[in-house]
């Protein structure tokens, strides 16, 4: 099963978050598809070399290594059963329903098929953010000083002003 994605600027995602129901210990592995007219195409643009097992119910978080840099748009997280004990994923009631968001394929992903139904799948992206933190030292200011958030291949301004008798 999967579920599609957007991001404006790209970025390297470090983190899945999924949801399940019970602690099934069936086996699983995460893959990132890209977009395929609306809909993921067949060919993974990441993929996990070794099964995950479900151990615990409630939300977890999944870290990816290596995390893989993902371009701007849509993308599209599988979660891909390994085994054959159902991974009871959480879900929870939707409405109105959200086309075109969730999807299943067979084993080997040759075509998705649209869920359709009026669920959604508990499953979220996190990407990093880097942290700079800037400060000036006597004689002038930065600003913005302190700690600024900026995404993966972002930037971030700062304007230095002297204190007067000073120059840069």
């Amino acid at each position: 099963v999967s579920s599609k994605f957007f991001t404006a600027t790209g970025g390297r995602l470090i983190a899945v978050n999924l949801g399940f129901k019970t602690a099934s210990g069936s086996t699983y592995r995460i893959a990132i598809y890209g977009d395929n007219n609306g809909v993921p195409s067949t060919t993974k643009l990441y993929s996990e070399a070794v099964d995950r097992t479900v151990s615990a119910a409630g939300n977890i978080q999944l870290s990816l290594s290596p995390a893989p840099i993902l371009p701007p748009g849509n993308f599209y997280i599988a979660v891909e059963q390994t085994s054959t004990t159902n991974m009871s994923l959480e879900y929870t009631i939707e409405s109105p329903l959200r086309s075109n968001t969730f999807f299943t394929a067979g084993l080997i992903p040759v075509s998705w098929t649209d869920v359709g139904a009026t669920f959604r799948i508990n499953i979220g992206a996190q990407f990093a953010v880097y942290q700079i933190t800037a400060s000036a030292g006597p004689n002038g200011n930065i600003s913005p000083a302190g700690p600024t958030p900026v995404n993966y291949n972002g930037s971030q301004t700062y304007t230095i002003t002297p204190d007067p008798c000073y120059s840069i």
